[in-house]
């Protein structure tokens, strides 16, 4: 198995984990919350506490995951195959005009990528993050019923 390939897999199995991690974390979050609601219908299930018990496993994955996926994106670490187009397919040749098109756009695409993460950076320092999940959260048990 070459470095490449190793990388790829281990950012895959990281994404994997992570996901997982985040559905179990719900997943036992309204589990418990739904033994409290039947002492007490007026617990609230989904509260900070609660959440950030069941995100701290989550985390360290979801980091982990984000930072070989940046490792793997700044060594230019991707899979070849993935852009192939299928056999038997004619594809026609692109032309210079659009070639320069596709290239601004791709430009900016990346700009736009880059402001947001600078500005989910920002909402992360500046304390926003736990309002928007708590708010979204809410909403989401309010509206669909969950809790």
């Amino acid at each position: 198995m070459t470095k490449k390939k190793l990388l790829l897999t281990i950012q895959s199995i990281l994404w994997i984990l992570a996901a997982a991690l985040l559905i179990a974390g719900a997943l036992g979050i309204y589990i418990r919350g739904s033994a409290l609601k039947a002492v007490d219908p007026m617990t609230e299930i989904y509260t900070v506490e609660a959440i950030g018990r069941a995100g701290r496993f989550a985390v360290p994955a979801l980091l982990a995951a984000i930072a070989m996926s940046v490792l793997c994106g700044v060594g230019g670490i991707r899979d070849e195959n993935a852009d192939k187009p299928v056999r038997g397919v004619r594809v026609a040749k692109k032309d210079p005009e659009e070639e320069s098109v596709l290239r601004k756009k791709e430009l900016v695409r990346r700009i736009v990528l880059l402001a947001a993460v600078v500005f989910i950076i920002a909402g992360i320092f500046n304390g926003s993050m736990n309002d928007v999940f708590v708010k979204a959260s809410k909403i989401c048990t309010e509206c669909i019923g969950l809790g």
